[in-house]
């Protein structure tokens, strides 16, 4: 369970999504997407992990927080399925993908700050667009 922060039309909610690297788009449930008053999405189908195919809904969300990390943009399907507790999956592969390269541009600039060698110009900010 990962605590997140999602923002779309001037709405913030904090809630907790589970991280699933296999999935390739970040998946929110019914019951959350009602607290935004989303009106504008697409009808589509997704195929989830035992092979059916699902339908969903599909819309642009304009960020989510993960821990340090703002993404913005992010296209969001939502589904009517599983347990509404957890509300949702952060499985864009992309955005895990760039949290884990500035996470280890980060260590580099550390750890070769403590060996006084020198870095690329790197600095690390704690508060980094995955962009």
């Amino acid at each position: 369970m990962i605590p997140v922060k999602l923002g779309n039309n001037s709405s913030e909610i904090s809630t907790f999504l589970i991280l699933d690297t296999g999935a390739s788009i970040t998946t929110i449930h019914d019951d959350l997407a009602n607290e935004f008053k989303i009106y504008d999405y697409q009808h589509s189908k997704a195929r989830v992990a035992d092979g059916r195919k699902v339908n969903t809904k599909s819309t642009n969300f304009d960020y989510i927080v993960v821990g340090p990390y703002r993404m913005n943009n992010l296209k969001i399907s939502i589904i009517n399925y599983g347990h509404y507790q957890y509300f949702g999956l952060i499985g864009n592969y992309e955005a895990i993908a760039k949290a884990h390269y500035h996470t280890v541009r980060a260590w580099r600039y550390w750890l070769c700050r403590r060996s006084q060698e020198q870095t690329s110009g790197y600095s690390p900010n704690p508060v980094n667009s995955l962009e």
